[in-house]
């Protein structure tokens, strides 16, 4: 594959849920099945958030989105269930359940052509991480992917800026913590309009996740004009 040598130290990084990835169609079961398990175990009777009300916290660090979903419940049962959940939610991965979104490889491929040095940077779980990883070949196309798991201290926003190192860069993500990372590094951010705000609920949600994106996509097919077109305006 012939690449462009002048964006060999340009980063282009990416979320990954909601972005490339919608987990959408497995998180009901996953939560559903984890808290009827516990429950079982316990003796409680905690009620599965639905998948409308897990999609508007997905992509926060774990600990804050069970907090956020559950904040009555010990922290050592949301803990115990955040792992029965990823467990599930790894299961349904790698048996295809969950999907990428339509043209991610095209654009990957396309923007790997184009020279430049690829991250995947989420605020998931490295189990979690490596099913998507490994289910969909995303080793690649991405020079080093990481999770919030990798440096919780750091998060999305310090695992970005110690990539990014001062180099030149885009950060594409749906939620707004995508573009605390892209300020933090001091690079420009695309936000992604479409997977998860495909729903009314989910499209209230993009809006006010999506003020201050420098650039607004509506489809997986428009990153590579939108990334240019910032590198190009700097």
């Amino acid at each position: 594959m012939k690449t462009n040598n002048s964006n060999s130290e340009i980063v282009v990084a990416f979320d990954m849920d909601g972005t490339l990835f919608t987990s959408e169609d497995i998180l009901g079961p996953a939560y559903m099945t984890a808290i009827d398990a516990k429950n079982n175990e316990w003796g409680t009777s905690y009620v599965s958030p639905t998948t409308e009300e897990i999609l508007k916290v997905v992509g926060r660090p774990v600990v804050e989105l069970f907090a956020m979903l559950f904040p009555e419940m010990p922290e050592e049962h949301r803990d115990a269930i955040a792992g029965r959940v990823l467990e599930e939610l790894a299961v349904s991965i790698r048996a295809k359940k969950g999907s990428i979104y339509d043209d991610v490889p095209e654009i990957l491929n396309t923007l790997k052509a184009q020279g430049y040095v690829l991250f995947l940077v989420s605020n998931c779980r490295r189990l979690y991480l490596e099913a998507i990883q490994e289910t969909y070949g995303f080793s690649q196309w991405f020079d080093k992917t990481c999770c919030n798991e990798d440096d919780p201290v750091l998060g999305k926003s310090g695992l970005l800026r110690e990539f990014v190192n001062g180099r030149k860069g885009v950060m594409i993500g749906d939620r707004s913590s995508d573009g605390d990372a892209a300020r933090a590094a001091d690079v420009d951010w695309v936000g992604c309009d479409y997977g998860h705000a495909d729903s009314e609920a989910g499209a209230e949600i993009s809006r006010n996740e999506l003020k201050g994106a420098d650039v607004v996509v509506q489809s997986v097919c428009e990153i590579p004009t939108a990334v240019s077109k910032l590198l190009n305006a700097n």
